[in-house]
């Protein structure tokens, strides 16, 4: 969840910075921090799939209730799809 949260923040301060910021930074600045931060969430979102697959493997017990690994997967694979989506979006508006 802590990776998930992380790259939500990164991503909207990435579409914060190209909305807000792209009138006040020369062009290669603000496209260059937006899409860094994009990126960023983009790797976050892959972590948090990968790192609950390890933990979900090693912490199976009976009296456990834990998320399936499949929703956790999607959702990180969804997100991460938004990102490169969002980048594509910020990077076609700068250059457009």
């Amino acid at each position: 969840q802590a990776w998930i949260r992380t790259g939500l923040s990164a991503l909207a301060t990435g579409f914060g910075v190209a909305r807000f910021l792209n009138e006040t930074m020369p062009l290669w600045m603000y496209l260059a921090i937006s899409s860094g931060l994009v990126l960023l969430s983009a790797g976050a979102f892959w972590l948090a799939g990968w790192r609950y697959g390890h933990l979900h493997g090693r912490l199976k017990a009976p009296d456990l209730d834990m998320t399936p690994l499949w929703a956790v997967r999607t959702a990180s694979a969804v997100l991460m799809a938004v990102a490169f989506l969002g980048l594509v979006g910020i990077i076609l508006d700068g250059l457009g």
